[in-house]
């Protein structure tokens, strides 16, 4: 009897441990040395900017964009993207926080300190929608936007 429960022990750990590994693989914890801010205000400062969308107030969006995002992006371009899409998704009706990581890298970016924040979303015209906003610190200790993706 106790060489099953040691096997059942032993089965238990091994689980945890595969978990532990696929969360920490995926991002879903965050590294000690890499969570350099607070998740609260990151949060209430992602859910400031997608409000922002919500309103079309892309000018305030734009400026609030990392310098590579600007080369990258074609700021009409980006905004008929962006009115489309919110246009096309109707209004939000509703926005939850899904969860936060961070990383040192990010696809298409310089190494840096990055804080990848998602919702999910209720629009009038999609009921499950997936937004991600990307962010790191600007020089001036504001907070910058990486990149926006709505799905």
């Amino acid at each position: 009897m106790e060489a099953i429960l040691y096997k059942g022990e032993i089965v238990r750990k091994f689980i945890l441990l595969a978990i532990c590994s696929w969360l920490f693989a995926t991002g879903s914890i965050a590294c000690a040395q890499n969570n350099l801010y607070e998740p609260g205000p990151t949060i209430s400062q992602a859910e400031e900017f997608l409000s922002l969308l919500d309103d079309f107030h892309f000018d305030k969006i734009w400026q609030s964009t990392t310098p590579l995002f600007r080369a990258l992006h074609d700021k009409t371009a980006w905004e008929h993207e962006q009115r489309t899409l919110r246009l096309a998704y109707g209004p939000n009706l509703e926005r939850h926080f899904k969860r936060i990581n961070f990383r040192t890298s990010f696809y298409h970016m310089p190494d840096d300190n990055y804080v990848i924040v998602q919702f999910n979303s209720t629009f009038a015209y999609k009921s499950r929608a997936f937004e991600t906003i990307v962010l790191k610190k600007g020089q001036a200790d504001d907070w910058q936007i990486v990149d926006i993706v709505l799905t």
